[in-house]
């Protein structure tokens, strides 16, 4: 006898998610992570605090545009609490780095601030473009290749990694390479694998695209 097929977290039709509420949710939790943390454990009381938290915030405001705009998938409560015990130990670890590694901005937090800006528009000119061309009715049955997606089939997560690093930079410290590398790792060993699975089995074309076009990095992964 055949195994109960397990729902994905990327899998629009699971039952053990939610709606739109889910994800008012998400973003609710991922804003008291920034307030609590900022407002009762490492206080911005630096100029290098302050920028740290400014991108935790600018992270949050594009979070919340993607998710309440873009997302068509629904979310399951462990997805939701599973995103903000990671986004909560990448915040602490960013601002713990920052109050460790010195007081003052300079070279090191303008690179950041490319890395983030950069990021940031992968990730939103990526996932905006395939949000309006999946509102197409000639897009139905079919995986979205176009835009930045030609470049990767994970384009979107590629900006994740970006900005991440761009957070990482800007605490100034060694230990902030640990937030980018833990967003990697994740993409690479957890979301791109379970997300590849689905999209094989919903869109017959997206293999042979996958087999010709990098998943992150392209030219390099």
């Amino acid at each position: 006898m055949p195994s109960t097929p397990q729902p994905s977290m990327f899998d629009p039709d699971r039952t053990s998610s939610r709606t739109f509420s889910s994800i008012l949710i998400m973003n609710a939790l991922h804003a008291l992570v920034i307030f609590f943390l900022a407002s009762y454990v490492i206080p911005p009381s630096s100029p290098r605090l302050m920028a740290v938290y400014a991108v935790m915030c600018l992270i949050f405001a594009r979070v919340l545009f993607l998710t309440t705009c873009t997302l068509a998938r629904k979310q399951a409560f462990a997805e939701i609490a599973i995103v903000t015990l990671f986004l909560a130990t990448l915040y602490s670890g960013a601002a713990y780095s920052a109050s460790l590694a010195g007081e003052e901005v300079g070279l090191t937090q303008v690179v950041a601030a490319i890395f983030f800006v950069f990021g940031s528009y992968l990730t939103i000119e990526s996932e905006y473009k395939r949000y309006l061309w999946k509102k197409l009715p000639s897009s139905k049955g079919k995986a979205y290749t176009e835009g930045l997606f030609k470049y990767a089939t994970h384009i979107n997560y590629t900006g994740e990694v970006f900005s991440y690093a761009g957070l990482g930079l800007m605490t100034g410290s060694l230990w902030g390479a640990l937030i980018p590398l833990s967003v990697l790792l994740g993409f690479i060993f957890n979301s791109i694998p379970e997300l590849d699975a689905y999209l094989v089995k919903r869109y017959p074309s997206f293999k042979a695209y996958a087999a010709t076009t990098a998943k992150l990095f392209p030219g390099i992964y």
